[in-house]
């Protein structure tokens, strides 16, 4: 090996360390030093990986603020600016997670309210359990999370549910979890954090009606109903407390004149949620499902009443109406 080839293997060795520091830094949130050091690691190997992400990640966390003195409430908005720059595909899912284990890192490193539900219970950004989950310190976020949906004030919080079941699944209690899944899927689907969530074919379901009708808040008003017609999830007749709850939101929303595609498919999940809680046919229920949407319905009783023909998928048409598939 020529001595210039060594010369330069022995830059690349420093220019390494260098970024490795840089990235200690940036964890820490010492952001001009981070920046610093990865200008002169780059300066040395232009071709270093990942680089540029890093030098973006510093910009976004300097315009919003976060530093190494930033408050937890600071810390935790921040997330959520990033969380939702992923959802409208304006930041990478690779970017959005380095910037989330900073932030969790540091949220943990200077969090006081362990025993609470949110790092910011005013405005509720980002659950406590949640950044335990990220640091993959899963029991404390199972007993975080059961600790405040057993309390008043969270006990019809769908988003902790979700993470809850995120928990179990992780902690390989599937039963628990797909209990924990149901309820925050029926207590609001537009809360729950699809894109992260632990149970796969869950998961897979929501990317492939996404697919089909790319428009989330839609998609997310057929997940409980589509997770049910797939055996993701079971409702077993007479044990599940969010049935008052649902109740009463099927009332408000009857009182409702104006009702989008999106209200009638989450009123659907509701009013199938209720009648497979019944011990006995809900004629009521039947007809209110029947008149929100009769494709739904009709694959709804097939499934109650098995026909010759049998629904094997439904898709989202242009118009966001549901189109069953059957198979003769």
């Amino acid at each position: 090996m020529n001595e210039m080839m060594i010369d330069q293997l022995s830059l690349f060795s420093v220019a390494e360390d260098i970024k490795k520091e840089g990235k200690e830094l940036l964890y820490e949130l010492n952001l001009a030093e981070a920046l610093d050091r990865f200008d002169k690691a780059v300066n040395i190997d232009p071709s270093l990986a990942d680089i540029s992400m890093y030098i973006a990640i510093i910009r976004f966390l300097n315009h919003n603020r976060c530093n190494k003195g930033g408050d937890l409430i600071q810390l935790a908005r921040t997330w959520q600016l990033a969380y939702k720059e992923t959802l409208q595909k304006l930041m990478s899912l690779a970017r959005f997670k380095c910037i989330e284990r900073i932030l969790v890192q540091r949220i943990l490193a200077k969090t006081d309210s362990i025993g609470h539900a949110y790092i910011d219970e005013s405005n509720q950004v980002l659950p406590v359990g949640y950044c335990y989950l990220v640091e993959d310190k899963v029991q404390e976020a199972h007993r975080n999370f059961v600790d405040q949906v057993t309390t008043d004030t969270y006990r019809y919080d769908a988003r902790l549910w979700s993470y809850l079941g995120d928990a179990s699944w992780t902690l390989e209690h599937y039963v628990e979890a797909r209990g924990n899944y149901k309820r925050a899927l029926f207590l609001d689907a537009h809360s729950v954090d699809f894109q992260n969530i632990r149970h796969d074919r869950i998961r897979h379901l929501y990317c492939r009606l996404l697919e089909v009708y790319n428009k989330r808040v839609l998609v997310e008003s057929l997940m409980p109903i589509a997770a049910w017609f797939e055996d993701l999830i079971q409702i077993s007749p007479g044990d599940d407390f969010i049935a008052d709850y649902l109740r009463d939101r099927i009332e408000v929303c009857r009182k409702n004149s104006h009702r989008s595609l999106v209200n009638c498919y989450d009123q659907f999940a509701r009013c199938l949620f209720l009648e497979q809680f019944s011990m006995d046919i809900d004629f009521d229920l039947r007809f209110e499902m029947k008149e929100l949407c009769q494709d739904l319905f009709s694959q709804y009783m097939s499934v109650m009443d098995p026909p010759l023909q049998l629904p094997v998928a439904f898709n989202i048409d242009d118009e966001g109406r549901v189109i069953v598939q059957m198979d003769v």
